[in-house]
Order: structure tokens, then C-alpha cells, then sequence
């Protein structure tokens, strides 16, 4: 079943005409107007048969909604255009009345529109984000339709690749998407008021703040930016924010009338029957899945980051807008902060560093999949040994499942009806195949090979895994979000007994992992969320065993309310690196669902049949991602047991070569990334060279040298030791790499 909650000041419905042979007795006149209302839109589907079960899930989902919005009146509006599935029409009607008198019988004000009719509405919604989100009883859902490839100007390409799906993947909190969506609505009135003849286009949500786009007639210089600041500033006032869904004819109107060609173009493009949601300030409105502030005086500090070109709805074809790319923070403090940490970080960008030390790149024949280069394999390489190392120390046993598996396996794990959307197809020998989006049914299909019992568990699977998920372009922001990454995944199949003893292991090993790369993390432990599968016995074990292990260890944690995964409690790890920014990487999830949806199960002591609990868990996560982190953490300058290249062998002249390719070949046999420099060139020239490349040592020799059988050794720092028994450095070296130093 499919829902959209929208909590409104009113909704005024209209009965038309009957829609199906037999539809609901009509009682009372209409049209009516509810107040003060949570509308839930329902569409009942296929496979929602069990109508008190789904009745009651229903009702279960308004009543979480309606307490948090402290809204005691509900209406049901049945709606069957959120779904390509549906049920009987007597399925629905039932569901329908019965969630009524369920969410009646807990003290709400209930009531449903006539089922069965085509109905109108006209509704004035209060954008609280609380409300204001399409679901799927059990699961969040995407929009029932996104766009094909290539099919790049439908209205769902535009607004929700940008708004909805940057806004609950980029992982910003809801006020701070709040301020800057309000800030793209003030910069589109001060365009109309300070720039006459300007036309709107749409704003976005970006990696770091928010950009808006708008047709001024010219080009604007980024040295137009504080002016354009300026201008923004001195038209905020005290003006109320409105937001409302508006049918197709409605924005066409709305859009007409303002005089607004490039919106207008985007509201003719919306299916009939269709809404979009608007955000108005002055009769000035522009297009937002975002919910606003309430007023743009809640702006306090906003600033203008870049100018550039964008073309009308990403098709080059069109007419070429100007894009300004801004921030907004709830204060000027924060603002500033926020500023001094990306000046810091310019210097570290990976995509920049990954260039210049020659790791990775990223080219168009394959967007959002990362080319590595030999020097960027080393540092990955070596991290998944560690991990391989780890694993081992923990009884992990490593397997490798196909990337590409029949689409049947995902119809039986759930993607196919929750995340299709994102998963890449293909048809082999006539059969529709999906490329894997995760790791866990592969996993699954390992256990399920072979019959297993009690003295079989817990047994630790990991996975080197690759998963693909398609992301839009506009999100993809260089190995930070990537379509095609490898996880470090593991899965645990363990009894519910084994639980803690399961979860206190992978503590420890998350432990050792990231402090070997210096990292310091916080903890956060998730519980049940109102909408949720398994008992409240399971749920109850589930977190008592995450808690206990926790405690066990005198770990500091965090607890969110509510904010578990549906199928059961996690733990999630949020690293900070050396610039105070915070990555959640690690994570350990329980799941009881996905053994009982794929009938995983095992023989107990007492010969019965029992399903097992799986232990999701990752330590780095997306490889790509942690890469990424790693470059921007160290600023390049690696580990010594990291770094693509460990030592530089340099000669003061090629008299000294001879002996500086005896003292490489020794490293080299000896297992440690050595290079020797034979390019001519000055010393100091060579010591520059190096000096960009972050490489740990540079092994310098000259005639001295040569005649003392000695090395000189200058660090990364600048340090420089001289006479140095090419034996003890090489003996010192090797054990700063084999302790993995920080």
C-alpha cells in the first residue's frame, strides 16, 4: 500500500462523476471543506488482500504521523494514482472503511472521501516536513515513475532527481535544507525586483548549500556576486512564506500569469492529474519539494559562492540560463565556521589531490564510476588487505557472488518493489537480470547452498562487493557519491542468543581499524521506528543486545528514537577527520526480516527449524567513498604503510647512481615501494619534485655517501638525517610499515 500525508489548513473535495460500476453510496452533500486536517492519500495494491492487516497498518502510520503533528483530524482520501498496481476496488473500500473505524476508535476525528468517484480538490498545505512524504507501508518509495535514459526534460527528471532525491540522500538536516531553499526563494524575488525582465528557472539543493537559476538577459561576472548579495539583502523583510500544491491547469495559470516562460514550460510538461508543490513569497513562486521557513526573515546569513551557465532543463538545446550557487546558515557564526573549514579543505579536495599524486580519475565515457591508476590500486590494495587481515583475526571467511543475478532474486529480497528505480537491468538468454544494488541476497544464497545447524553458527561471511546504483548526475559529487563502488560488506547468520557476543566482536575490530588511521568516532544506536516488522520480543532482544555490548565495552553512545532501519536497531559510527568534519561510515544492522522473506533457516539442539539473525556491517563502507575520506584526512601525505611510494632514492649526480641502484635493489627485495629517481636535474630540484608528491622519505646520496657506504634521509617534514646505515633504515622501516604508524 502507498501513501502521501499532507497536514493542511483545509482541503476543500468535490465529487464528480462515478469512476468504477459500483462506487460508495454518497453521503451528505458535497462539495466539503475539512480543516485542520492530516490527508492521507491512499492507494491500496496487489498483494494487500489481508484487509485487516493492511487496515491496521494504515492506521498505524496516521496515528505515528497525527501524534507527532498533534492533529486530531484525519481524512482518507483514496487516490489510486499513487500506484501502477492496484487492488480490487473492493479490496480498497474495505481497507478504507476499516482503517477509518480503527483510527476512529483511538480517539481521532476520522473521516474518508467517497470511494470509487472522480473526485477535485483544492488543498492549502502547511509544508510541515513531518507530513509531507510518499511511502510505502513498510518502506520509504520513490515516485512511482522516474525517468528513462535520455528522457531528460519530464517534470519528475527535474524535480525530484534535484529536489527530493538530493534532499533525503545528501544527508543535510531538515531546518538547514529549510534555510536554503528559503534563500533560493528570496534570490528569485530579488531577481524580479531589482532586475526587471528577469525570468525564474528552478532552484537546487547541492553538495554544500543551494543554487538558483535565473535568466537575467546577460551574463553575471562572479565580481557581480557581493552586489547581487546586496540586492538580496535589502529586499528581505517581514514577508510571509507560503507553500501549496497546485494542480497542472492551476500552475500553468499560476506561471502565465507571472509571466514566467521557462516554468510555464516545465508546468506543461506535468501529467494530467498531477500536483506540484510551490513555494510563493510577494506573488513570487517557484517549484520546491523542500519545505521552507515561514518567513524570510528568519534569514540571517546567506552568501554567494559562484556564478555560471546552466541550460534550461539540462538540454543544450534550450536556452542558456545563469546559475548562482549560494549558502545559508541559521546564523553568521556558523556561516563563518562553514567557510574557514572549505577554505582549509580546497587544498585537500581528493578529486584535486587524486590528479596530482596521479590516483584516480573520472572521465565521461563512464560517469560516476572511478578509473584507478596504479598508484591509487596501492593505497586500495592495502586497505582491503587490512581488512582481509582483520577479517581473518575474526573468523570472517571470504566469499565472491556475481554481480549480475536473475531479477527473480530481487523481487524475493524487496528491491525490485522498493529501489528498482536505482538498479541497472539487462536481459541474458531471455531473461531479465539485475546488477546487484547490494550485497545481502548474494550472501543469503551462499548459507541457503547447504543445510546448516546450530554448530554452524554464527558463521561470518565478508565480500569484497561491487554494487551499482544509479544516482542522477546531478548528485554525483567525485568518489564521495559514485554509481559503481565496492563494499566492505559482512554478514553475520547467528542465533538471537549469539547476538551480543556478535556485536561486541565487530566493536572490537572497528576499533582497530579506524584507529589505525587516527580517526576518533561517535556512536550512535537507532531503535525501533514506529513503522517496523518482527515482534516487539524480537525488537526488545534486538536492542538489549546491541545495549549490553555497548555497555560491556564502556562505549558512549547516542540513542535516536525511532530512527532504526524497519527490519531492526542499528549502530552507526561517525568518524571525524582532521579538519572536525564528521563521516558516517561504519554501521552494524540487525535484521530478522530477510531470513524469514527468503526462508533462511537453521537446525537447533532440539531438531527444529529455526531462522537466524543477520548482522549487516560494513568498517569503511563504500571503498570509494573511504578512499576519498583517507586523501582529504591526510592531505595527501599517507601513512608510510599507505603510501604509494614509501622511499625515493635521490643522487646528488649520476657519478653516485651505481650505489643508489645497490641501495634500491635491497629496499626493493626487502618488500618496500621503492622508486629511484633518474631523471638529471639539480638536487634541490629533485627534492621539490618529491616534496609535491608527499612521498615519506627521500634516500639522498652524494660522493660522501658513496665513500661512507651511508644514505642520508630527509622525512616528509624537511628533517634530514645524515650517516644513516642503509641496514637500520631499512630494518626501521620496515617495522613502521608492518605497525601500520599513523
Amino acid at each position: 500500500m502507498r501513501i502521501l500525508t499532507v497536514h493542511a489548513d483545509f482541503i476543500e473535495v468535490d465529487v464528480k462523476k462515478p469512476a468504477i460500476k459500483q462506487p460508495e453510496e454518497l453521503v451528505g452533500t458535497w462539495p466539503r471543506k475539512f480543516e485542520e486536517v492530516l490527508v492521507v492519500f491512499t492507494a491500496v495494491e496487489k498483494g494487500d488482500e489481508n484487509v485487516l492487516d493492511t487496515a491496521a497498518k494504515l492506521a498505524d502510520e496516521t496515528q505515528n504521523v497525527a501524534n507527532q503533528l498533534k492533529c486530531k483530524n484525519v481524512l482518507l482520501h483514496p487516490w489510486v494514482h499513487l500506484t501502477s498496481g492496484p487492488s480490487a476496488p473492493k479490496v480498497a473500500q474495505d481497507v478504507l472503511l476499516k482503517a477509518q473505524e480503527i483510527i476512529k476508535d483511538r480517539g481521532f476525528n476520522c473521516d474518508h472521501s467517497p470511494f470509487g468517484w472522480y473526485k477535485g480538490f483544492n488543498i492549502k498545505s502547511k509544508g510541515h516536513p513531518l507530513s509531507e512524504l510518499s511511502r510505502q507501508i513498510g518502506g520509504f518509495v520513490e515516485p512511482s515513475r522516474k525517468p528513462k535514459s535520455g528522457d531528460v526534460h519530464t517534470l519528475n527528471e527535474v524535480l525530484y532527481s534535484v529536489m527530493l532525491e538530493e534532499a533525503r540522500t545528501i544527508g543535510f538536516a531538515q531546518d538547514r535544507n529549510a534555510y536554503r531553499i528559503t534563500a533560493a526563494l528570496a534570490f528569485a524575488l530579488m531577481a524580479k525586483e531589482k532586475h526587471p525582465g528577469s525570468k525564474l528557472g528552478l532552484p537546487q539543493l547541492t553538495e554544500d548549500g543551494f543554487s538558483m537559476d535565473v535568466d537575467f538577459g546577460r551574463a553575471i561576472s562572479p565580481k557581480e556576486l557581493p552586489s547581487l548579495l546586496a540586492d538580496v539583502q535589502s529586499v528581505i523583510k517581514d514577508q510571509k512564506v507560503t507553500q501549496k500544491l497546485v494542480k497542472k491547469k492551476e500552475a500553468e495559470e499560476l506561471f502565465a500569469k507571472n509571466n514566467e516562460p521557462y516554468l510555464l514550460d516545465l508546468a506543461k510538461q506535468m501529467p494530467e492529474g498531477t500536483y506540484l508543490n510551490v513555494l510563493c513569497v510577494d506573488n513570487i513562486c517557484i517549484p520546491s519539494y523542500i519545505a521552507p521557513l515561514e518567513n524570510l526573515s528568519k534569514l540571517k546569513a546567506i552568501d554567494f559562492t559562484g556564478a555560471g551557465g546552466a541550460y534550461w532543463l539540462n538540454d543544450s538545446s534550450k536556452a542558456q540560463l545563469q546559475r548562482i550557487y549560494g549558502l545559508s546558515f541559521p546564523n553568521s557564526e556558523q556561516l563563518k565556521q562553514f567557510v574557514e573549514m572549505k577554505e582549509k579543505a580546497k587544498d585537500r579536495d581528493h578529486r584535486k589531490l587524486g590528479t596530482q599524486l596521479d590516483l584516480f580519475s573520472l572521465q565521461p565515457v563512464a560517469p560516476g564510476m572511478a578509473f584507478f591508476h596504479p598508484n591509487g590500486m596501492v593505497i586500495r590494495n592495502e586497505i582491503e588487505n587490512y581488512l582481509r587481515e582483520l577479517n581473518q583475526k575474526h573468523d570472517y571467511v571470504e566469499i565472491r557472488t556475481p554481480v549480475i543475478v536473475d531479477a527473480e532474486v530481487w523481487k524475493e529480497s524487496g528491491h525490485w518493489d522498493h529501489y528498482k528505480e536505482n538498479m541497472y537491468f539487462t536481459t541474458i538468454d531471455g531473461k531479465l537480470n539485475g546488477v546487484k544494488p547490494m550485497n545481502c541476497p548474494g550472501s543469503i544464497k551462499v548459507f541457503k547452498n547447504s543445510r546448516k545447524s546450530y554448530r554452524d553458527l554464527p558463521l561470518r561471511l565478508s565480500e569484497f562487493g561491487l554494487v551499482h546504483r544509479h544516482e542522477y548526475s546531478g548528485v554525483l559529487s567525485g568518489l564521495f557519491r559514485v554509481r559503481a563502488f565496492t563494499q566492505d560488506d559482512s554478514h553475520v547468520f547467528c542465533s538471537q542468543e549469539q547476538i551480543e557476543a556478535e556485536v561486541e566482536r565487530r566493536v572490537r575490530y572497528i576499533d582497530e581499524f579506524y584507529d589505525s588511521f587516527g580517526f576518533e568516532y561517535s556512536l550512535e544506536l537507532s531503535t525501533r521506528p514506529p513503522k517496523r516488522m518482527g515482534t516487539d520480543e524480537q525488537w526488545n532482544a534486538a536492542e538489549g543486545a546491541l545495549k549490553k555490548a555497548l555497555d560491556k565495552l564502556g562505549k558512549e553512545y547516542k540513542i535516536n528514537e525511532g530512527d532504526g532501519a524497519f527490519y531492526g536497531p542499528k549502530i552507526d559510527y561517525h568518524i571525524k577527520d582532521s579538519l572536525g568534519r564528521s563521516w558516517q561510515c561504519a554501521t552494524e544492522q540487525l535484521d530478522f526480516q530477510m531470513p524469514l522473506r527468503f526462508g533462511v533457516t537453521f537446525e537447533d539442539k532440539d531438531g527444529k527449524q529455526k531462522n537466524p539473525v543477520i548482522l549487516h556491517s560494513v568498517a569503511a563502507g563504500s571503498i570509494e567513498r573511504f578512499f576519498a575520506i583517507l586523501v582529504e584526512h591526510f592531505e595527501g601525505k599517507f601513512p608510510t604503510w599507505l603510501a604509494p611510494v614509501q622511499a625515493a632514492v635521490l643522487t646528488i649526480s649520476d657519478n653516485q647512481m651505481p650505489y643508489a641502484e645497490s641501495v634500491h635493489k635491497k629496499l626493493k627485495s626487502a618488500g618496500v615501494r621503492v622508486t629511484i629517481e633518474t631523471k638529471s636535474g639539480t638536487i634541490g630540484a629533485k627534492i621539490r619534485d618529491w616534496q609535491m608528491q608527499r612521498v615519506p622519505y627521500m634516500v639522498i646520496i652524494g660522493a660522501n655517501e658513496v665513500e661512507s657506504e651511508t644514505i642520508s634521509v630527509r622525512d616528509r617534514s624537511g628533517k634530514e638525517t645524515k650517516d644513516v646505515d642503509p641496514d637500520k633504515f631499512q630494518k626501521d622501516l620496515l617495522k613502521e610499515i608492518s605497525k601500520r604508524a599513523k
